[in-house]
């Protein structure tokens, strides 16, 4: 189970962003806040509960809302979502497709990637990095993954105050993996790289031939 750390108390303007539908606090709208990255309970100036969210004190971003309510953002909590966003991408015909876009999927700071029977993953702020355990355990459970690569070299995590770099999580992965779309074939690569593997995110710009 997630613990949360402490209460984070942000300026009326902070408060207001989250209204407005925006995942992000940043720096200068935060009053206090944990020497360590974490989840943390987000409260307004007057000390009312606004969400849960990952911690960075490293970071300008240093709010990422996780979790409106007061529910335990636990390992179920994980499956759950992970299994939601999972599931939004059933019947793209492709072996290679991004399951977790992030904030887009309520799951901030988060990628991943599968590709055939691999997963390439990023843990991309300090606060997520805490949880990694659950994200991979529950990401193991719904794929059942021959292996799991963390293409945490995103230079991002400099300003998270992480270091980067590219290692095995699980199982292992090969150099190159055969991805399919449609009736096109073409080769990832998922190690060191520009790319955790590939472009999957204009695939819809990439019709069949």
């Amino acid at each position: 189970m997630t613990v949360m750390t402490s209460a984070v108390r942000v300026s009326d303007r902070g408060a207001a962003r989250w209204t407005r539908g925006h995942p992000w606090i940043f720096r200068t709208d935060v009053e206090n806040g944990p020497a360590e990255a974490g989840l943390v309970s987000v409260q307004d100036s007057r000390g009312r509960f606004l969400g849960q969210a990952l911690f960075s004190p490293k970071s300008e971003i240093r709010l990422r809302l996780l979790e409106r309510g007061e529910c335990a953002v636990d390992a179920a909590w994980w499956r759950e979502h992970l299994s939601a966003s999972i599931a939004r991408r059933e019947g793209i015909d492709a072996t290679a497709v991004r399951l977790v876009h992030g904030e887009g999927d309520g799951m901030p700071s988060l990628i991943v990637d599968r590709y055939d029977r691999w997963l390439s993953v990023q843990l991309l702020s300090a606060g997520l990095e805490t949880m990694r355990g659950a994200v991979l355990d529950a990401l193991e459970d719904l794929l059942a993954p021959a292996g799991i690569m963390l293409r945490n070299d995103a230079s991002v995590r400099r300003h998270e105050g992480l270091p980067q770099e590219v290692s095995i999580a699980a199982g292992s992965v090969p150099e190159n993996i055969v991805v399919s779309e449609g009736s096109v074939r073409y080769l990832a690569a998922l190690g060191p790289g520009q790319k955790p593997g590939a472009f999957l995110d204009p695939r819809p710009n990439r019709p069949p031939l």
